[in-house]
């Protein structure tokens, strides 16, 4: 189940998606899932990545870009083949 926006990182940013993936009875994978625009700068994408990561979450991007013919339908089934692969 994806979390919407949870105020992490002492409420200084909010990712757009927060989910758990579990590993064991007890432990569970942290993972944000981030929504982009086209067009976002590499530099500030790398700088938010490194945030999440420095405080123990995986990020995994969506980029958004009607003109390519976005789908939520197989964003949310890139990111459900994505937790059971790799996270």
């Amino acid at each position: 189940m994806l979390i919407p926006q949870p105020s992490i990182l002492s409420g200084a940013k909010r990712p757009d998606f927060l989910c758990f993936v579990p590993i064991t009875k007890f432990q569970y994978q942290s993972v944000a899932v981030l929504i982009d625009r086209p067009g976002k700068l590499t530099r500030e994408m790398d700088d938010e990545k490194a945030l999440y990561e420095k405080q123990g979450y995986r990020v995994y991007r969506i980029t958004v870009d009607w003109e390519t013919g976005f789908s939520y339908f197989k964003a949310a089934r890139q990111l459900k083949n994505w937790v059971e692969i790799e996270a």
